[in-house]
């Protein structure tokens, strides 16, 4: 009797995760870095553009994402090509304003990236 009762709560519980999940999903979950564009920048400005980030003289930077109305929170890296190391790592969680970060930079070449969790079955990590 007992076997019953758990293969039938197992599968109660199933159909209750799968509803709940068809109940969240959306078409897509993307995020996209909107700000700074990529390049090579000299002190703060953007000079010439590039598929990579290169900051010439110490700055700090704005980065800023637009992402799906599913995207609940964000996390921004930083990480030092040259060095092959993640210089910072900060967490944004308020998707009323927008994801957005700041870093604080030295002399380097960078590759920045956000990843957004979102809630969506199908999709549930967007990254650019």
């Amino acid at each position: 009797m007992k076997k019953y009762l758990y293969l039938i709560a197992v599968i109660l519980v199933s159909v209750l995760i799968n509803v709940n999940a068809n109940f969240f999903n959306t078409n897509d979950s993307w995020i996209k870095i909107s700000k700074p564009e990529s390049g090579i920048y000299f002190n703060g400005e953007k000079i010439i553009p590039s598929k990579i980030y290169v900051f010439i003289g110490g700055d700090i930077i704005d980065v800023s994402a637009n992402a799906s109305s599913n995207i609940f929170t964000a996390y921004f890296l930083l990480y030092d090509i040259m060095k092959k190391d993640l210089v910072e790592g900060i967490w944004d969680g308020n998707a009323l304003d927008g994801f957005s970060c700041e870093f604080s930079l030295n002399t380097g070449i960078y590759a920045i990236a956000v990843a957004g969790f979102a809630i969506d079955a199908e999709e549930p990590v967007a990254i650019d």
